[in-house]
């Protein structure tokens, strides 16, 4: 896949979808593990580096200091919201000449979405949120928002969405038909 993917700013998810649990995801084929930690938005690999389990199958809680700590559901190896291994449950003292860091990405909260940028040199104060453009909703013309998940790379999607003459008789009667020819606009930015 084209790195220049990679380097960009990607709405993963609406604000609302993210609670005060974890919401696993993926993005560009990389599996990732979202929460809440205080004011910011945390994002890693959705993948433990002790046995590859996905994080996103453990669980939240908040420590003594009132961190938030994410338990793999594993061994229950616990990190904190910087990625770092904080305790490994079953073990006699700390192994600290092996230090275990979580893969993280930088991730933000805007215009009631969430993004993510999948480059490791990416960190939140890299971002211009004026280059983050969402139009305004606006009650003069209908809008709804749809989510579906394919089986298909990003280049064959995008392909099939800005060919819309295919349409009529590919996905005749969902989208046009024989008996009416309909018009849509569409901008893609």
């Amino acid at each position: 896949m084209n790195s220049q993917y990679f380097q960009a700013w990607h709405v993963v998810a609406q604000s609302k979808q993210l609670k005060s649990a974890l919401l696993a995801l993926q993005l560009l084929d990389t599996p990732l593990v979202l929460f809440r930690d205080r004011n910011r938005i945390v994002a890693f690999k959705d993948i433990c580096p002790h046995r590859g389990v996905p994080l996103s199958k453990g669980r939240l809680a908040n420590s003594k200091t009132h961190e938030t700590v994410l338990h793999c559901q594993y061994h229950g190896w616990q990190y904190n919201a910087n990625g770092q291994l904080i305790k490994r449950p079953g073990t006699i003292g700390s192994d600290k000449s092996k230090p275990c860091l979580l893969t993280s990405y930088a991730a933000v909260e805007h215009a009631g979405f969430i993004w993510v940028n999948l480059s490791q040199d990416a960190t939140q104060a890299d971002i211009n949120l004026n280059d983050l453009h969402i139009p305004p909703e606006h009650d003069s013309y209908p809008y709804g928002t749809v989510e579906v998940t394919v089986g298909a790379s990003l280049g064959p999607i995008l392909e099939n969405f800005l060919d819309p003459f295919h349409t009529k008789t590919i996905h005749q009667g969902i989208v046009r038909s024989n008996n009416a020819n309909q018009s849509h606009t569409c901008q893609v930015n």
